[in-house]
Formats: structure tokens, sequence, C-alpha cells
């Protein structure tokens, strides 16, 4: 970029005709203002870099910051995971017990519920056995009050 605008300076100096030292001197002259507005863009990215290097700098040590908090979160969680594992495997062995206490309950329903059946069972028996007793008693009473009808009746035609 100063390359060719010195060249551009050189070119134009020189087709006007003036003498070799003006336009040598002309040809200077431009290459001056050309440097010193190289060297004033210069300062100018200089200054803008160092603004980002500040400002990289400064988001360097905000993740420097952000990453030792991250560190500490992460030992926190960390800690805070072993105890929810401590607390996961005490709540599958509580688990396991009660599950083995409630298979041996079910068994035990199971038996006491068979032998509540039988004594229903048994006492359905009981009741019919009771109940066919009661009704030959019944029907023998009938009987026997026939029987004493029709014998009195005999008694009574005679």
């Amino acid at each position: 970029w100063y390359q060719r605008r010195v060249r551009e300076a050189v070119v134009s100096t020189q087709s006007t005709g003036e003498d070799k030292t003006q336009s040598v001197l002309a040809a200077l002259h431009e290459r001056q203002k050309i440097i010193k507005d190289a060297l004033s863009d210069f300062e100018k990215r200089k200054e803008r870099m160092r603004a980002v290097l500040v400002a990289m700098e400064k988001e360097n040590d905000e993740l420097r910051a952000k990453t030792m908090a991250g560190t500490d979160e992460m030992t926190n969680l960390k800690s805070e995971n072993e105890q929810l594992r401590d607390e996961k495997a005490k709540m599958e062995r509580e688990f396991w017990k009660i599950k083995r206490e409630n298979d041996k309950l079910k068994k035990h329903n199971i038996l006491c519920q068979s032998e509540m059946n039988n004594a229903i069972d048994e006492r359905k028996k009981f009741e019919l056995r009771i109940r066919r007793e009661m009704e030959k008693r019944e029907n023998d009473k009938k009987t026997f009050k026939a029987v004493v009808g029709r014998e009195k009746q005999k008694w009574e035609n005679k």
C-alpha cells in the first residue's frame, strides 16, 4: 500500500515537466506525507490492538475466575454426587429388606386365606348337616303327628 502510493506520487511529479530537483523534492515531500499517514494509521491500529489486548486480558481473567468457580462447583457437585450415591445404596438395601418382608407377609396371607376358606367350608358343611337334621326332625314330628292323628281317628271311629 505504501509503495504503491510512493510510485504514484513519483509518476505524477515527473509528468509535470518540472526539473529533476523539484520533482525529487516533491516526491520526497509526498513520500514524507505518505509515511506520516501510514505512521498515523499504524498508531491508530496499535491503539486498537492495545484496546483489544486489554479486553482479551480482562476476558481471560473473567474466564479464569469462572474456571476457578466452576472447579469449586464441580468439587461440590462431586461431593454431593457421592452423598446421593450413598443414599441411593442405602435406600436400595432398605427396599430389598422391605421386599423380602413383604414376600413373607404375602405367603403368610395366602396360608391364612387358605385356612379361612377351609374353616368357611367346614362351617357350611356343619350348617348344612344341622339344617338336614332339623328338617329330618321336623318331618319326623309331622309324621308322628299324622300317625297319632290317624290312630286317634281310628279309636274315635270305633
